[in-house]
């Protein structure tokens, strides 16, 4: 048009009838716009019609297999429609109406499809073949289907809840947060921490039955090994990497950190109690999330101790021993060691106990407590020292956890459980001591 100002193109996604990733596939009745979010998991423009899903969610003898859920909530519990073989001695916790990779409770197909109203999550997995595996499921894949396109960059709501709303783009991100240090020795593969945080931690049932929904592929099914990659990938967000080197890594931690948090806002403010090793290492991918992303509800998600909206287990397994810890008759668990209670020189020491947020009777003062050594602190340090480096010990809003981290590192030997991975180790002993506690202190650290 002559003397008219050219205005922006509009950008137009490509259509498909067919979309895969992780060895799921998801074939539809007709071809519908799609694109890929920042961290490269599927969206469609929808309602959409689904008439095939592969694997197909079968029936094999009593067994339903390769289940898939649409907007799994916490608010189930460890009801799910995955596999019907879930939790196997401790199940059944199985609905067939939640797996909606069986419409009508028949096969899928063009006679009987399913399908998915816009504003969506479709969770779809393939399961263990052996039932009553630990964990049960092999992968699991989300296709998100949205009223329209999203913008080019933009971050995969979270799974859980009916919220489908794209509140967050890379173009967000503060590279500016993140330190350049140099490597240490034994740093590991950048590419390699990428795999880790690659395809999404499946994580909206409560507690400790949560272990055998975590797909094998995806994540790790126990918190101590959770909380250790958590870490790995928060300290090698810190290295001297370029931006640019840092990207991929970057968003798929903060997209982590997305899900969480939506677990957290569906119901789940109570998934994460302590409870031994099984459920740390979900706070810091939130918290960094909010920091990256100056998302003020993520950064501030609080005391996990109980106190506050959610709970955390490191948050509810750390305390400073008060008048009434000293004066409380305890019942421990003392497989592996023995009870003693506390005294008065203990107060105000930077303690850990098993759940003492919800049982504090339960605590124990020795340092062979069970769980104490085993599964809980030797896997913190990534995610303690990287909040620290970025000045963010006052966001997290408990500082008995630094200062228990800092007592259990100077107390537990080399030799011993110190610290569950060599590189976040080896992170912690050439920086620590570069970041002097930055907070005001409730009680001062005392070291045991």
């Amino acid at each position: 048009m002559t003397g008219a100002a050219a205005g922006p193109i509009a950008r137009v996604p490509p259509v498909a009838a067919e979309i895969s990733q992780f060895g799921i596939t998801w074939t539809f009745d007709d071809s519908y716009p799609y694109g890929q979010f920042a961290n490269g998991d599927f969206w469609v423009a929808g309602p959409v019609t689904i008439i095939q899903i592969s694997p197909a969610s079968i029936i094999s003898g009593t067994r339903t297999l390769h289940g898939s859920m649409i907007n799994p909530s916490p608010r189930s519990g460890q009801i799910q429609g995955y596999d019907s073989a879930m939790y196997g001695d401790f199940g059944p916790y199985f609905d067939a109406a939640l797996n909606v990779a069986r419409p009508n409770q028949q096969d899928l197909s063009a006679l009987n499809p399913l399908l998915v109203p816009a504003n969506s999550s479709l969770v779809s997995s393939i399961s263990v073949p052996q039932a009553g595996a630990l964990p049960q499921l092999q992968t699991a894949a989300i296709l998100t289907v949205l009223p329209a396109p999203p913008p080019a960059g933009s971050f995969r709501p979270a799974y859980s809840g009916n919220d489908k709303t794209i509140r967050f783009n890379r173009s967000q991100l503060n590279h500016a947060l993140l330190s350049r240090l140099p490597p240490v020795s034994g740093t590991p593969d950048l590419a390699a921490v990428e795999r880790l945080f690659e395809r999404p931690w499946l994580d909206h049932v409560p507690n400790w039955p949560a272990r055998f929904l975590h797909p094998l592929d995806n994540m790790p099914d126990y918190g101590r090994e959770m909380s250790t990659q958590v870490g790995i990938g928060a300290l090698m967000l810190h290295l001297n990497f370029s931006d640019a080197a840092k990207e991929t890594l970057l968003v798929r931690f903060v997209q982590l950190g997305i899900d969480l948090y939506g677990v957290a806002q569906d119901g789940g403010n109570h998934n994460w109690t302590p409870a031994g090793g099984q459920t740390s290492g979900r706070k810091w991918p939130i918290l960094f999330a909010g920091l990256l992303l100056n998302d003020a509800a993520m950064r501030g998600i609080g005391p996990g101790n109980g106190t506050g909206a959610v709970e955390f287990s490191e948050d509810g397994q750390t305390f400073f021993v008060t008048q009434a810890d000293i004066e409380r008759s305890h019942a421990p668990d003392t497989r592996g060691c023995y009870a003693e209670e506390y005294t008065q020189a203990d107060l105000g020491l930077a303690e850990w106990g098993i759940s003492h947020s919800t049982e504090p009777a339960g605590d124990n003062r020795p340092w062979c407590a069970a769980y104490r050594q085993c599964c809980t602190a030797t896997a913190w340090a990534g995610f303690v020292l990287a909040a620290h480096i970025m000045n963010a010990t006052d966001d997290w809003q408990h500082d008995a956890l630094f200062d228990y981290q800092d007592r259990y590192m100077a107390t537990e030997p080399h030799e011993g459980y110190r610290c569950w991975d060599p590189f976040t180790e080896a992170m912690w002993d050439a920086y620590r001591g570069h970041y002097p506690n930055q907070r005001s202190l409730h009680l001062p650290l005392v070291l045991r």
